[in-house]
């Protein structure tokens, strides 16, 4: 899309799709897609956001998959935001078995950081972080932090939406608006 305010001249909002593939005597097939999770390089709502996938990207370790966002605006705003999500397939599904996101003010430093483990079914939350500002956004450090218990719902990739995060309905905790 031509875009003729602040931002790119031209927003790249087409959706992204995930394939996932399978190696098989040189022949790869799929075996699995995830239609709706990526958020496209721009938003027409946002034109001053950066790609989200620019900094964080995919990543495949050691069975885990994870998928790492960061957004940030060089307009509009101070609000900057960085998740993370990890996935180990089963059965040919992507299950999340993690949530790592930090929220924060870039005016300030100061934010929330979130973590939730899946697999153990706890959350934590660390309110009032003071980022590191000088060169390193990642090195948060801590003031306080609650833990709290997250139900034993499961949560695929290949099910998972952005839709679902719209605050008009119940969320999941995956969302991380809370």
């Amino acid at each position: 899309k031509k875009n003729d305010g602040l931002g790119a001249e031209v927003l790249n909002t087409n959706p992204r799709k995930l394939l996932f593939l399978r190696e098989t005597n040189g022949n790869f097939e799929v075996i699995g897609s995830a239609d709706h999770f990526l958020p496209s390089e721009n938003d027409a709502d946002a034109p001053c956001e950066a790609e989200p996938l620019g900094e964080g990207g995919m990543s495949l370790s050691n069975g885990v998959f994870t998928l790492s966002f960061s957004y940030w605006a060089s307009c509009g705003g101070y609000g900057s935001a960085k998740s993370s999500y990890k996935f180990r397939l089963e059965e040919n599904r992507y299950r999340l078995i993690g949530v790592d996101g930090l929220v924060f003010s870039r005016a300030s430093g100061e934010g929330d950081e979130t973590s939730i483990n899946y697999l153990t079914g706890r959350k934590s939350i660390a309110a009032d972080v003071q980022v590191i500002q000088v060169d390193d956004y990642d090195k948060p450090v801590e003031r306080r932090k609650v833990w709290s218990r997250v139900g034993n719902e499961k949560y695929y990739l290949d099910s998972m939406s952005w839709d679902q995060c719209d605050g008009r309905r119940s969320e999941p905790s995956w969302c991380l608006n809370d």
